[in-house]
């Protein structure tokens, strides 16, 4: 049987964790992806506190959801905890009409007074979160009902949606339940309402996520689990990928050539010509 593994260079891998794979071939349930990490996260804070650096950013896109998001090919922003939001006064006023039923992890409620705590918890200046900056331009947060939320702004600005979707993965919503459980330890055990739940991390060797079996997007994920390994060695995480230790890399090594396709027995054509090797393509997906 012919095999194909595929190298890529950091920028498209990166651009692979952030928004999903999408194959040439319709997705199937089930099944681990086994991705390397040249690194250590650090925590997770959802953004807040100081940047939690690429690896934590990696495996966070999978345990948080935000507001809105972005989907591909035209970057478009989209509902994600939001089902949907209306502009007013000429864009002064925000109102957010939120998904129902979604749970967090702990099975604690997603609601607009969290999403409340979670994006005030971002301006708070004590927090010293750093995304801060782009939401300076918020005067109040509201709630309304339970899945209504209004957002003032100081004067009419078009930038909050894109802020909210855009930028690192926006306000990722977390469950105030697990900080005020955790306390500041709560980094350490990410609470969110994303696709994947935190089952396991042991630092230095990896991070253990596992399928939300409640997650609000019918049919999603696709896999039963992701294991981030922590691979810090670049010769050991190319061989492990041409072994098929692994499936996918985080950062091909400096050293490594362009990008390339590994396949058995192909005859001399490349992946563009062999049914069976698939190539990596950015689509939005969730695993």
């Amino acid at each position: 049987m012919k095999t194909c593994r595929l190298v890529l260079p950091s920028v498209l891998v990166v651009l692979v964790l952030q928004i999903g794979l999408g194959w040439a071939q319709p997705p199937k349930h089930g099944g681990t992806l086994r991705i390397a990490l040249s690194g250590e996260p650090a925590f997770f804070n959802a953004n807040q506190g100081p940047a939690p650096g690429a690896p934590a950013f990696f495996i966070s896109n999978s345990i948080y959801n935000s507001l809105l998001t972005l989907t591909p090919p035209a970057l478009t922003i989209v509902p994600d905890l939001a089902t949907s939001w209306d502009v007013l006064d000429a864009g002064r006023t925000y109102i957010f009409h939120l998904q129902e039923g979604v749970q967090f992890h702990d099975g604690t409620a997603f609601d607009a007074q969290v999403a409340k705590w979670n994006i005030d918890r971002i301006r708070d200046p004590e927090v010293k979160a750093w995304v801060r900056p782009y939401y300076e331009d918020i005067d109040q947060v509201e709630v309304v009902d339970t899945y209504t939320l209004r957002v003032r702004m100081k004067e009419p600005s078009g930038a909050l949606p894109m802020a909210l979707a855009g930028y690192f993965q926006g306000i990722p919503m977390v469950s105030p339940q697990a900080v005020e459980k955790y306390g500041e330890d709560w980094k350490r055990h990410p609470i969110g309402t994303g696709p994947f739940i935190m089952k396991e991390w042991i630092p230095g060797e990896h991070v253990l996520l596992v399928k939300n079996p409640h997650y609000f997007k019918p049919g999603l994920p696709y896999l039963d689990a992701l294991e981030f390994r922590i691979m810090k060695d670049p010769l050991t995480v190319t061989t492990a990928l041409r072994a098929g230790e692994i499936d996918l890399i985080a950062r091909v090594p400096i050293a490594s050539p362009a990008p390339r396709t590994e396949c058995g027995d192909h005859g001399g054509h490349g992946a563009g010509h062999d049914p069976h090797c698939r190539l990596a393509q950015p689509a939005r997906q969730t695993f």
